[in-house]
């Protein structure tokens, strides 16, 4: 269960500035690096809202 939440966290941190670009109707102009920070972000994200769903 743990599982999706984190690879849940990784999808929306990995597009979320592609979804804010088109919201705002700019280009993404985003490298990749920055989004691999951003799902990493995202799947550390995940796994503090299963602990706090879950466990406390």
């Amino acid at each position: 269960m743990i599982a999706l939440y984190i690879i849940a966290g990784i999808f929306l941190g990995f597009f979320t500035t592609g979804l804010i670009g088109m919201i705002t109707q700019k280009g993404d102009t985003t490298q990749f690096a920055g989004r691999l920070m951003m799902a990493f972000v995202g799947g550390v994200g995940g796994h503090l809202l299963f602990n706090l769903v879950y466990v406390v």
